[in-house]
């Protein structure tokens, strides 16, 4: 099984304009679907997802409409939030696997 776990600064990306790398963070989704590869969160995403679009909300940032509409793009986003009891060991292996992708001679 191929999986990749996001964090939830990736995902809101998709859901509001403007955001830097949003151009990134779309590819890396069209990319891994294209690969065959499961996106994955904690049970906290949601969370975190929803937090992100209620303060621009509360601080003015984003209208109330605007914010009905990235919920919607994060309510389909390919995301499987999921619960396992080797939940933090896997996301360590799979951090440290892009770790050493990304830096490969551990600087």
């Amino acid at each position: 099984m191929n999986e990749r776990c996001v964090d939830a600064s990736v995902i809101v990306k998709l859901a509001l304009k403007g955001e830097p790398y949003r151009i990134k963070a779309r590819l890396l989704v069209r990319e891994s679907s294209r690969e065959g590869i499961d996106l994955i969160a904690p049970p906290f995403f949601t969370s975190e997802v929803d937090t992100v679009i209620r303060k621009r909300v509360y601080d003015g940032r984003l209208s109330q409409a605007d914010a009905q509409r990235a919920y919607a793009v994060l309510d389909r986003a390919p995301v499987q939030v999921i619960t396992h009891p080797n939940q933090r060991q896997r996301a360590r292996e799979i951090a440290e696997l892009l770790l050493n992708i990304n830096n490969p001679l551990g600087v």
